[in-house]
């Protein structure tokens, strides 16, 4: 049984409708909003692999959005489709401490 403890941020802009709808984590979705941006979390699973989906309410996955994942004790894969990213962290120490952000880079 791994344990992972973290935080997931959402920096988009902000502005109304900008949501993200995390599924994984808790029994039911978690909504992360500009106007309550970050969302702790104290996940326990079994094995060693904690796999959740991250979605904009306000459109698609395309560039310039990003997901900047940090990972203490673990490692971690992005997979990126059209309407979400799903997050995979594998924890190599438990506890696993997580940090992910959404967000927009401007160039």
């Amino acid at each position: 049984m791994a344990q992972f403890t973290g935080t997931i941020t959402n920096a988009f802009r902000p502005e109304g409708g900008v949501n993200i709808a995390v599924k994984g984590i808790e029994d039911d979705r978690v909504i992360v909003a500009p106007t309550g941006p970050t969302f702790n979390f104290d996940k326990k699973v079994d094995g060693k692999t904690l796999t959740f989906t991250m979605a904009p309410s306000s459109g698609t996955t395309e560039e310039p959005r990003k997901v900047k994942v940090e990972v203490k004790k673990g490692s971690e894969k992005v997979t990126i489709t059209p309407t979400h990213w799903e997050v995979e962290i594998t924890s190599s120490s438990s506890p696993t401490e997580v940090n992910v952000t959404i967000f927009i880079e401007y160039k």
